[in-house]
């Protein structure tokens, strides 16, 4: 649009030589302006919601593990009456 306007002589020039310093200073404002707003409405709430997310996940992985170690750790207890020598083995299903 190359437009200049001169406040002090109140002149009106088109395609002049300052014009292409002001296009270059608008274009550098516009997208800085872009940038930030993209950076501050979408990245920003993103970021700080992704802890919570994770934790989440974390939440339901953890939820869906103990069944499988509990129904080993049932199966060695039942065998804990037979002997005193399984209830050590019983410990070790629990703890690893």
């Amino acid at each position: 649009m190359h437009v200049s306007v001169d406040l002090i002589n109140a002149e009106i020039e088109v395609g002049g030589p300052i014009t292409s310093q002001w296009v270059s200073l608008a274009s550098a404002i516009v997208f800085g302006l872009s940038f930030a707003t993209i950076l501050t409405l979408i990245v920003t709430p993103a970021m700080l919601a992704l802890p919570d997310a994770l934790r989440k996940m974390l939440r339901m992985k953890a939820k869906h593990q103990p069944l499988e170690t509990s129904i080993a750790v049932s199966l060695k207890v039942s065998d804990m009456f037979d002997s005193k020598s399984t209830s050590r083995q019983a410990t070790a299903v629990i703890l690893g």
